[in-house]
């Protein structure tokens, strides 16, 4: 039996992605020089293996339901870490912290309520959901390095909770019509239309 497989790669990289969770808390409250840049390294990193696992499992079709699983709790995991270490040294990010983990509460209670109903694949990734988390990544990078520039904090604040509110809408704009037009559809079936 071989211990190690070439298609395991992806999960390997969501695993070290959980690892690197809190090496960036450490490094981000350590007093070693220029632990701000260090910081922002370990989250550049994760972000590179996010890209790196996600191209391999698609390339290779080294999809597992593993990945599927991890993958996503590792991103999520990283972001909130980051935000969280943040709005302790800076309040003027708990409130965006907040919306985050509300708007990430609210789609994971939506998939969980149309996976009961029945539904597969109702959403996929979208360009709005891409966008939305780039601007959330460059918006955390710059607030790892300068989180005491109020201004800066303020700005890329409105410009993050602006983002997340409009991928919000539009994935719930998404699922509602994408899950009424296949209701229609039966009930059309049903009618014998």
């Amino acid at each position: 039996m071989r211990i190690f497989e070439k298609r395991q790669i992806p999960n390997i990289l969501s695993v070290i992605r959980f690892l690197m969770i809190p090496c960036f808390v450490f490094m981000f409250f350590s007093n070693v020089p220029h632990n701000r840049i260090l910081a922002l390294g370990i989250f550049l990193l994760a972000g590179i293996t996010d890209v790196v696992d996600g191209y391999l499992a698609r390339k290779n079709n080294w999809i597992t339901d593993f990945g599927k699983m991890m993958d996503p709790i590792a991103d999520k995991l990283m972001q909130a870490t980051a935000f969280v270490c943040i709005a302790i040294q800076n309040t003027i990010v708990y409130i965006l912290t907040a919306l985050i983990f509300v708007k990430e509460l609210l789609m994971l209670a939506g998939g969980i309520v149309l996976a009961k109903k029945g539904a597969k694949d109702l959403v996929v990734s979208r360009w709005y959901g891409k966008l939305a988390t780039f601007i959330l990544a460059i918006s955390l990078g710059l607030l790892i390095l300068f989180y005491d520039n109020e201004t800066l904090v303020a700005i890329m604040s409105i410009v993050s909770a602006a983002a997340m509110l409009f991928s919000l809408f539009m994935y719930l704009v998404c699922v509602y019509l994408k899950y009424n037009i296949k209701t229609d559809i039966s009930a059309d079936k049903d009618s014998g239309h």
